[in-house]
This record gives structure tokens, C-alpha cells and sequence, in this order.
């Protein structure tokens, strides 16, 4: 199972900068793609993830996706976080990579600027 809610600041703010949108695709779980926009996610099965995998071998605090207006970033906390075969501490993700997340693999299908919100 996949629950997604964005820690990114809600406070209202409108910016003129565009920011980045991530998608990562399931590869080995029936599961919905992720898209993800500016902020920071906390990845794992814990209530208070950002992004929960309910799958046996994730922990409740698995790694955190970092997205700003210029790159996305994934940093390990759970030792279980492997970038195209190789175990990681931290890395800038680029389009095409395939992550290993405990046992759930995702490839990074995009990652493109988005245009800012319009005003209301």
C-alpha cells in the first residue's frame, strides 16, 4: 500500500520561480507512480511519512527525497537504499536511475521544471 502527503510548506506563498517535479515509477510493486514536487519527503512505513510503503523490508524511516527549484536529492537513513545497484548515503538523483528502496525498486522516469501556480 502507498499513502502520499506533501511536508513541502503550505503556508499559502505564492513564488514567481518555477521548482521541479520528480516521477518515480514502480518497478516491482503494484503501485501507483509518485510525482513529486518542491519539498522534502520523508520516505518509509511510518504513520508520519510523507511517503508510506506499507511493504514488509521498508522501515518506518527509510531515506528522505529532497526536491528544490534546482535538483532532487535522496539521502539514507535505513542502510537498505540502493542507486542502480550500488548501496548510497546520499545522491543527486537523475533522470533514468533505478532505486532500490528496501525491496521496492522505482525508476526515476522524470524530472522536469514545472511552471509556478498561477495566482488566484
Amino acid at each position: 500500500m502507498l499513502t502520499t502527503s506533501s511536508t513541502a510548506s503550505q503556508s499559502g506563498q505564492q513564488t514567481s520561480t518555477s521548482g521541479l517535479e520528480v516521477c518515480l515509477v514502480p518497478l516491482t510493486h503494484r503501485i501507483a507512480p509518485l510525482k513529486l514536487t518542491t519539498g522534502e519527503y520523508l520516505i518509509g512505513s511510518g504513520e508520519e511519512c510523507a511517503v508510506r510503503l506499507e511493504v514488509p523490508g521498508i522501515a518506518p524511516e527509510h531515506c528522505r527525497l529532497t526536491i528544490t527549484d534546482f535538483d532532487a536529492t535522496i539521502e539514507a537513513i535505513d542502510y537498505r537504499l540502493w542507486v542502480n545497484e550500488r548501496p548510497i548515503r546520499r545522491l543527486t538523483l537523475t533522470q533514468g536511475m533505478k532505486l532500490l528502496i528496501g525491496p521496492v525498486k522505482f525508476e526515476v522516469e522524470s524530472i522536469e521544471e514545472v511552471p509556478p501556480a498561477a495566482q488566484p
